[in-house]
């Protein structure tokens, strides 16, 4: 169904299909079948045709409906269906000739690749089980919708099913207890996928798959059953304010590193700009009815979206949101302008000074320590944040156990964010266990 195939960037990607690339990257919604089961032919219909419509009806759950219409209509929002909800829905939408040709030229449809819809479903009972097994609650229909919508990049993810809320919810919650909650929770998930499904790794990537829906950015579930405008009259009022949100973190994290080196704030800093930001993000927050104290901006995302209705749109957002970057430009430039080593990047950088790397690993099979080498491969992955671009550096190292030959190997990743700068690392390895990490600079960067 559509125009085209969306080329995956990564091999987990490299599992579904999406009919048509996105137009609006940070508009992509997605919409669940509880948004869609109260619409019946003639309201579809209507929906699409009449533009009226949605100012003539008092049901909120088909007035939001025919809004996100509308709007993807209109080109202000992406909107993308699962294979799985569009069958469930398309089969009660009259199968005009027009209808579809609206479907194939405006929406984007989410599938698995081939034949691995089984895969994904055992993929979706297995992530539940570990929902549950945490005290949420969960649905495998919608944990398979929103691992496709993950994989897809959407942005939201419009639901008023609470599953999908008690998942993004259990998934925010073990990122925060960091990587051995992780990982074991990613080990147990495995676990049961092997009992559940008969199909190799080789064939289905569980756990590139895993690694994106723990690590990667998540789709945000929000109702917008309450909202008075639509949805993306929202998405524009709150682009600015998480654009100051997130810069602010970034250069408080930025002053307090300057602060514990001794480094004196560069003149040309202007304070009272970012003071002028946190206030502005105090008082919408405060219609929000929520505190500021350790929130996160993902959580914040949510609520500026489902309460926008809550508070408005003032007119030097954008110029303050402008103003907090450009203060954050100055913090980078000024850290940056003494370059120790004369490197132009980490990866020169890496590539000069940590071209290999040595650890410890302990046998999982026969219980004895050996070393394993690994080598530099430079940036293997960029993506795009508020900040700019975060580059994914990537050393591995394949070994045998020279005491009963059992495979070994062994990853290790850093992330890079904002430019020149480490943001985390993360260290892993297969058929043992690390017993020593290699010790090395606490510098963040010899760039600074």
């Amino acid at each position: 169904m559509g125009q085209g195939i969306l080329t995956p960037i990564y091999s987990a990607e490299a599992s579904i299909t999406i009919s048509r690339n996105f137009v609006l990257e940070n508009r992509t919604v997605m919409v669940d079948t509880n948004y869609l089961y109260q619409v019946n032919q003639k309201d579809i219909m209507s929906m699409f045709f009449d533009k009226n419509y949605e100012t003539s009806i008092s049901s909120p759950w088909k007035r939001q409906m025919a809004k996100m219409f509308r709007n993807a209509l209109e080109r202000k929002i992406d909107l993308c269906f699962s294979n799985l909800i569009l069958r469930e829905f398309i089969g009660r939408a009259p199968r005009t000739r027009e209808l579809l040709e609206l479907y194939q030229r405006y929406f984007s449809i989410i599938a698995p690749k081939g034949d691995l819809e089984s895969s994904f479903s055992d993929l979706a009972a297995a992530t539940n089980a570990i929902v549950v097994e945490a005290g949420e609650a969960g649905d495998v229909k919608d944990t398979y919708s929103y691992i496709l919508a993950a994989l897809a990049h959407v942005r939201y993810f419009i639901t008023e099913d609470h599953d999908i809320r008690r998942l993004y919810a259990y998934l925010i919650a073990v990122r925060s207890k960091g990587y051995q909650a992780i990982d074991s929770d990613i080990k147990k998930i495995r676990k049961f996928f092997e009992t559940l499904s008969k199909t190799s790794e080789g064939d289905f990537p569980i756990g590139k798959i895993l690694d994106l829906l723990y690590w990667g950015p998540l789709p945000i579930p929000v109702s917008v059953l309450d909202l008075n405008n639509a949805l993306s009259d929202v998405l524009t009022k709150t682009e600015a304010i998480l654009v100051m949100f997130r810069s602010l973190a970034e250069i408080d994290l930025m002053l307090r590193r300057m602060q514990e080196s001794k480094t004196e704030t560069p003149e040309e800093f202007d304070g009272k700009t970012c003071d002028a930001a946190k206030a502005r993000i105090e008082s919408v927050a405060k219609c929000i009815g929520i505190s500021t104290k350790n929130l996160k901006a993902d959580m914040f995302r949510v609520a500026l979206v489902e309460k926008g209705s809550a508070w408005s749109e003032d007119p030097n957002d954008k110029k303050l949101a402008d103003g907090v970057g450009a203060q954050l430009e100055t913090l980078q430039d000024f850290l940056y302008a003494e370059e120790e080593e004369g490197y132009d990047s980490l990866e020169e950088q890496y590539q000069a000074e940590e071209l290999t790397k040595m650890y410890s690993v302990k046998c999982e099979e026969c219980g004895k320590e050996s070393e394993v080498e690994t080598e530099y491969q430079g940036v293997v992955e960029v993506g795009q944040r508020s900040m700019g671009s975060e580059y994914t550096h990537l050393w591995t190292g394949d070994a045998n156990c020279p005491f009963c030959k059992n495979d070994f190997h062994v990853e290790y990743t850093r992330w890079e964010y904002p430019q020149n700068w480490l943001n985390y690392e993360e260290l892993e390895a297969e058929g043992g266990s690390i017993v020593q990490q290699e010790s090395r600079d606490t510098r963040q960067s010899t760039l600074d």
